[in-house]
C-alpha cells in the first residue's frame, strides 16, 4: 500500500522509503547533536584536545554533507540560498579569521535569499 491517509487506523501511513529518509535524517540528527554537544562540554571545561576538535569538525561536515545532499534529493527551485548557507557552514569550520567573519555574511545571504 502506498503512503496516504489510512481511514482504517485512523492515522496517516508512509511509504518505505519515507520511512528510511525519516530514520536517516533522525540518525544524522542524532549524530550532529553528539557531536555538538561534547564539543560544546569539553569547551566550557576549555579542554582543547584532539577528540574535541575532530568532534567539532564532524559536526561541521555533517552539517554542510545534510545541506549538499538534501539540495540533491529533493532539488527545490531556489539552490543560491542552500549553496550560501552551505558555503557558510564551510566558512565558519575553517576557524581562520577572513573564512570565519566571512560566514556571517554567507549565511545571512542564505536567509535574506530564501523569504519570500
Amino acid at each position: 500500500m502506498g503512503a496516504g491517509p489510512n481511514p482504517a487506523n485512523g492515522g496517516y501511513e508512509l511509504s518505505r522509503a519515507s520511512s528510511v529518509a525519516m530514520v536517516t535524517a533522525l540518525r544524522t540528527a542524532i549524530l550532529g547533536f553528539a557531536a555538538a554537544l561534547l564539543f560544546m562540554t569539553t569547551q566550557l571545561s576549555q579542554v582543547a584536545t584532539v577528540p574535541v576538535i575532530m568532534a567539532g569538525t564532524v559536526a561541521n561536515l555533517v552539517a554542510i554533507a545534510a545541506v549538499i545532499v538534501g539540495v540533491r534529493r529533493h532539488r527545490p527551485s531556489a539552490r543560491l540560498p542552500w549553496f550560501l548557507l552551505a558555503a557558510g557552514l564551510a566558512a565558519n569550520m575553517t576557524g581562520a579569521s577572513i573564512f570565519y567573519a566571512s560566514s556571517y555574511p554567507l549565511i545571512g545571504s542564505a536567509l535574506l535569499t530564501c523569504t519570500p
